[in-house]
């Protein structure tokens, strides 16, 4: 399953961070596990002629790799999410390459972008920067989006490593204080070249280890499943190391089954709440059934035999947890059974 990576930062790079982004970006993006995001921004009149930034290196790497490998997916390792031109902070003279899978944000500004980015990539990686990007850092961590700033070439990627993020940013990516101090200390200029493979192995090793998994949720969009939803469900994806995923949140950003086609194969697990048999939840389950992904069933009303005989045929020799909701022990149960389901290994190939 692939993985969404963004790469944020400062659009002033010296020659040396450019240089070490294009590596890392290398690496990455010869990876199949990551695709990776940016912006897209190439210049602005604002800057000076010679500035290069984080995301023209990023595309700097995947064109030294074209060069390589004429037979390079592109599209499927690259991905340029740019704001409506309209709405793109035009006083400023920007422009933008579209390289890549190109996703064109119809309606929304720059700052939306920026927004949407950090909801739907899997991790950011930030370097330098001023002002947006500890805009997005705050708002990734905020949403519980696993951040990972490089602090050595300094600006707010290396301010945001006070003592109350840093503590999350160990959590997320499994890191130590000797490893911090590693990325606080180095100096680009005169690293050796084993040592920043070293280190870009490193990163990455992290990375792998900070991405989160992601649980879609199906359920009726309706005032009772919805508290449910808000009361039990997402505080225990979150605590079990989810990202709850609703689609009711994005069904005003286009077709709302390529948005559900879209997330289902982003998901790592599908917790599905049945209690209404919610005609649309019924269809989204079937269409998770037939591409084989893990779904955990659940009901928020005691099932008797009566009861049972009103589940859909095809859901009848399914496994379904089962409570009454309007009871501190029916909850109580509910949630620790989604709790032992989500701590099972996730991946398809498991019916619940």
């Amino acid at each position: 399953m692939k993985r969404f990576i963004a790469i944020y930062g400062g659009t002033e790079l010296s020659k040396n961070e450019s240089a070490f982004i294009q590596d890392l970006s290398y690496v990455l993006l010869k990876n199949t596990d990551f695709v990776l995001v940016t912006g897209g921004f190439q210049s602005s009149a604002e800057l000076p002629e010679d500035s290069v930034s984080t995301d023209h290196s990023v595309w700097m790497a995947a064109r030294k790799i074209i060069a390589e490998n004429k037979n390079f997916q592109l599209e499927e390792r690259l991905e340029t999410w740019l704001p409506d031109p309209n709405l793109d902070r035009k006083e400023e003279g920007i422009k933008r390459f579209s390289n890549g899978r190109v996703k064109e944000l119809t309606g929304k500004s720059a700052q939306a972008r920026r927004f949407i980015l950090v909801r739907d990539v899997d991790a950011l990686i930030t370097i330098k920067g001023k002002k947006h990007t500890t805009m997005v850092l705050d708002f990734a961590f905020a949403t519980n989006k696993p951040i990972f700033p490089l602090p050595f070439a300094g600006g707010d990627s290396l301010n945001y490593w006070n003592d109350d993020n840093t503590a999350q940013i160990k959590k997320w990516f499994e890191i130590d204080d000797a490893f911090i101090k590693k990325l606080k200390t180095i100096t680009l200029d005169d690293l050796p070249t084993a040592e920043k493979d070293r280190l870009i192995t490193e990163i990455i090793d992290a990375i792998h280890k900070g991405i989160q998994r992601r649980c879609l949720i199906l359920m009726a969009y309706d005032p009772a499943p919805d508290q449910f939803y808000h009361e039990l469900v997402k505080p225990v994806v979150e605590e079990m190391g989810y990202t709850a995923i609703r689609i009711d949140r994005e069904a005003n950003e286009g077709n709302i089954l390529k948005v559900y086609g879209d997330r289902l194969q982003d998901s790592d697990i599908i917790l599905v709440d049945i209690t209404e048999a919610n005609p649309n939840v019924m269809y989204e389950l079937g269409m998770a059934h037939a591409q084989n992904f893990r779904t955990i069933l659940f009901s928020r009303k005691k099932l008797d035999e009566i009861s049972r005989l009103q589940i859909p045929f095809y859901l009848s020799m399914d496994s379904i947890e089962n409570s009454d909701a309007d009871t501190e022990e029916g909850r109580a149960y509910l949630r620790e059974r989604i709790k032992v389901h989500l701590a099972k290994k996730r991946g398809k190939n498991d019916h619940l």
